[in-house]
């Protein structure tokens, strides 16, 4: 029930909206100033980090509690109550409503609520309806979460999430307070929270063998949980009821070599946050066979505890919520591996599709791309990428160093290779591909260092040997020719005989 607060003895509520007083008034302890409230400037309300929860539809049930504030005050037409500075007690419950465009959040009862002269007031709430999606709090954890008015604790319904689960990204907001006596004319912000994690899988298969994916199960992985938001301290606890798989249906997948897809469409799927010890006990079962051996399926067991993010095991951080987990399942030979890139639940993906031009001019972003640089190992000679020349000379002997910065994607792989074939036998790249993670970009400017020498197992040529250097961008399920990026000059290694 939505409770009202009216000064006792007010006697013409119009004549106090409409006339601004010039002196205060002792026995009012309200000023004129409206209280207006917006939920989440910034905060995303769906999966993919575009649409803010200021958005046509969406809605969220907003507290303020007053405390420091002595006045007599009756509530709901009842007997007048006298507050010392010392008690706390709830001023107002309403819903607030993002109408579109550049209107403003409006209270769903149609009242007004006004600031008081004295006391703090501490506003919080939860998203009740997400206007992009038209999905509501109630409908999707099935029954209406239960707010206790005195511990200020709000209790949500169990729920079980997995892959085909309605995708209903539940917020709540930080506890905010506010001195009446320095309250402004603008709306009190309310910065919001993700209850949940994301997930999203993708399968990749970089053997030599084509292999048939016919199943992927979880296994130990609490996905039906209910939760406890506290808006006296922000804390939230979670309560496990029981663990179901996350993907219940598979279908069957063939994979070439260098063939990749996506688990559930390339889309990030809601998570219950995951404790490491949780996490410890949790596994992925794969199922599949080689193309040329259909009788022999094989049944994989991953053990998430063995999965490491950032060079930390994912055992000691777990599943955080607010947070999106992007894993990659590859098939090598002889092994299955399991990686994980961690990102921040706004981080924007920008897809590329570029052949000759730059992947800037291509996509309009100003994605700052660094050259490749050279060293010889002789002498400390230096090749940048605006140096004129293009060949280097490689002997037997030698090994030459390169870098290349990566300040874009947070999350792929790079790929560095040599053609034609018949002169990139002659060469060794040390490494030749790895991950790009957000902290490689971040602590490391991108940094990718590799070595180029002289490949042992082959024979010198009988003849000088050019070889162009080719780098790829895995990216957005597809690699991207990133020579245009990183190596524009087209710089080639010779290898004489």
């Amino acid at each position: 029930m939505k409770r009202h607060y009216y000064i006792y003895g007010l006697i013409l509520l119009a004549g106090l909206v409409s006339c601004r007083r010039t002196e205060p008034d002792p026995e009012n302890p309200f000023t004129d100033r409206q209280i207006l409230v917006s939920a989440g400037p910034g905060t995303k309300a769906i999966l993919d980090g575009a649409t803010a929860m200021d958005h046509n539809g969406t809605s969220s049930t907003i507290y303020d509690y007053i405390s420091d504030f002595e006045g007599t005050i009756k509530v709901d037409g009842g007997e007048p109550h006298t507050y010392t500075a010392e008690e706390s007690f709830k001023y107002f419950d309403d819903l607030i409503s993002y109408p579109g465009g550049e209107g403003a959040w409006t209270y769903g009862s149609g009242n007004s609520y006004r600031w008081t002269r004295t006391g703090t007031h501490t506003f919080f709430g939860w998203m009740t309806t997400d206007g992009d999606s038209g999905l509501t709090t109630q409908g999707f954890f099935g029954a209406a979460p239960a707010f206790d008015e005195t511990t200020r604790i709000l209790t949500l319904p169990s729920k079980t999430l997995t892959t085909t689960s309605d995708q209903y990204d539940f917020l709540y907001s930080e506890s905010r307070s506010v001195a009446a006596a320095e309250a402004g004319d603008s709306p009190v912000p309310l910065q919001y929270k993700h209850l949940f994690s994301a997930l999203k899988l993708q399968v990749q298969n970089v053997s030599d063998n084509t292999v048939v994916v016919t199943d992927i199960q979880t296994a130990y992985f609490n996905n039906t949980k209910t939760a406890l938001v506290n808006f006296n301290d922000g804390t939230v606890s979670y309560s496990a009821v029981s663990a179901q798989n996350f993907v219940p249906s598979f279908p069957e997948r063939t994979l070439a070599k260098n063939d990749s897809f996506y688990l559930w469409g390339n889309d990030y799927k809601l998570i219950w946050p995951q404790t490491p010890e949780e996490i410890a006990q949790a596994r992925l079962l794969v199922s599949y066979y080689l193309q040329d051996d259909p009788s022999n399926v094989i049944q994989s067991t991953i053990e998430l505890k063995d999965v490491r993010v950032n060079g930390r095991l994912l055992t000691e951080t777990g599943i955080e919520a607010g947070k999106k987990y992007s894993f990659l399942l590859q098939f090598k030979n002889g092994s299955i591996d399991l990686d994980l890139y961690v990102l921040d639940w706004y981080y924007t993906e920008y897809t590329w599709d570029f052949s000759e031009t730059t992947i800037s001019a291509q996509t309009g972003q100003n994605i700052p791309f660094e050259g490749i640089l050279w060293l010889y190992h002789q002498d400390g000679t230096t090749i940048t990428k605006d140096d004129d020349r293009k060949l280097i000379m490689l002997n037997s002997q030698e090994v030459i160093r390169g870098e290349f910065y990566i300040a874009s994607p947070y999350i792929g792989r790079w790929q560095l290779s040599m053609f034609p074939m018949d002169a990139a036998q002659y060469f060794v790249i040390t490494p030749s591909s790895g991950n790009i993670t957000r902290e490689m970009v971040e602590n490391e400017y991108g940094k990718v260092s590799f070595e180029v020498r002289a490949n042992p197992d082959v024979d010198a040529p009988t003849s000088t040997q050019t070889a162009h250097f080719n780098i790829s961008i895995y990216f957005g399920n597809e690699w991207h020719d990133a020579n245009s990026e990183f190596n524009r000059k087209d710089f080639r290694l010779v290898r004489n005989p």
